[in-house]
């Protein structure tokens, strides 16, 4: 039975089993440096995955099987992560003990913590510190997470059936911040930070978000948010009475308008319907931004000595979208950078070719492969 980890085994194929395709990375490390080795996606059928969540365990292996036979990965060790609403992430203090004893300690005292039975959750830790409390006791601060263990169950199960093995499970939202961040065998967060601030992390797929808060470069606060790109264009499907196909190509098309109030030109679309799709599009985001509010202000409620969250580094398709990182920084007061997940990796020109856009995209799959510290 495979367990949440921070750490393991070094470079896996990084595995990242989205709403509707799955994406795979593999490096490899030459004289200290990360190499792309290659990488791949394949579409999932519709069902196979929701909100996160495996449901059709043959189904994904089967796209396994295909993408292995696709692509030129070497071996069939995989990292892959878990991203749903059912994650329970916390920060805690605990009583120092000795570390060959802190395990068996923390599981006897973590139902205080999670809010389902131990029996049924998968858990894990890392110790991000030490240090003395309020009283002068000596303690830890640790990160916990646990997760329901059927879907640790299905993740396993699909990935054994397509005949591969499986070296860790990861929370995603962390790969996430491992692959922003940069290899942490060669980059030091106090190089990546100008100065202990705290900034948010978030991937915008096209199905999914997640987002990670981090604090003078520890993780503290991760969640999950079942929405994404493709959202928007149901949306526009739905409400213009027009194919998903033109929906999607209309919103890469038209995006938002610009704040500034400056108009590009329309390319041949008709004024009325320019003026509709980017009214739903302007309402959906703001929809969207305001659960992005929230969970800033749900964290800030739970470490109300933390600083405001004054940047934000995205990734992820759904940043492809024209002016939205504008309507971000408008609206949550943060300066928004997107980063680039293959900046510091070295990529052929042979690959580079083929990344494009999509490059973006594979952030997770990324901080898979690179695994904990």
């Amino acid at each position: 039975m495979a367990r949440i980890s921070f750490s393991g085994q070094e470079l896996p194929v990084g595995l990242d089993i989205g709403q509707n395709q799955i994406r795979a990375v593999q490096l490899k490390r030459v004289n200290n440096e990360l190499v792309l080795h290659d990488f791949g996606v394949i579409p999932l059928p519709e069902g196979a995955t929701n909100d996160g969540e495996i449901v059709a365990t043959a189904a994904v292996s089967e796209a396994l099987r295909t993408l292995w036979r696709e692509r030129k990965f070497t071996g069939k060790i995989v990292a892959t992560g878990v991203a749903n609403q059912q994650i329970i992430f916390r920060m805690i203090e605990f009583p120092w003990t000795e570390e060959k004893s802190l395990r068996e300690a923390l599981l006897l005292q973590v139902q205080d913590y999670i809010p389902i039975p131990v029996e049924d959750a998968i858990i894990d830790f890392a110790i991000t510190g030490e240090k003395l409390n309020a009283e002068g006791e000596r303690v830890y601060e640790l990160m916990i997470a646990a997760v329901q263990r059927d879907g640790i169950d299905k993740i396993v199960d699909a990935v054994q059936d397509a005949g591969l093995k499986l070296a860790r499970i990861d929370l995603t939202p962390l790969a996430l911040v491992r692959s922003v961040l940069g290899d942490p065998k060669r980059v030091h967060y106090d190089e990546f930070f100008a100065e202990p601030e705290t900034v948010a992390v978030i991937h915008i797929s096209s199905g999914v978000t997640n987002l990670a808060i981090v604090e003078a470069g520890v993780p503290r606060f991760v969640r999950f948010l079942p929405t994404g790109g493709h959202d928007l264009t149901i949306k526009l499907s739905e409400e213009l009475e027009i194919s998903i196909d033109e929906a999607e190509k209309l919103k890469r098309d038209l995006g938002l308008p610009a704040l500034d109030g400056s108009v590009p030109p329309l390319m041949n679309y008709d004024a009325q319907l320019v003026f509709n799709a980017q009214s739903i599009l302007e309402r959906e985001v703001s929809h969207y931004i305001n659960e992005l509010r929230l969970s800033f202000e749900f964290y800030q409620s739970q470490s109300p000595s933390s600083p405001e969250i004054t940047k934000i580094y995205a990734t992820g398709s759904g940043m492809q979208l024209v002016n939205f990182t504008s309507y971000l920084e408008a609206s949550l007061r943060a300066d928004v950078d997107i980063i680039d997940p293959f900046a510091s990796i070295q990529v052929s020109d042979s690959l580079q070719q083929y990344l494009g856009m999509e490059r973006y995209s594979y952030a997770p799959a990324i901080g898979l492969a690179i695994g904990g510290r």
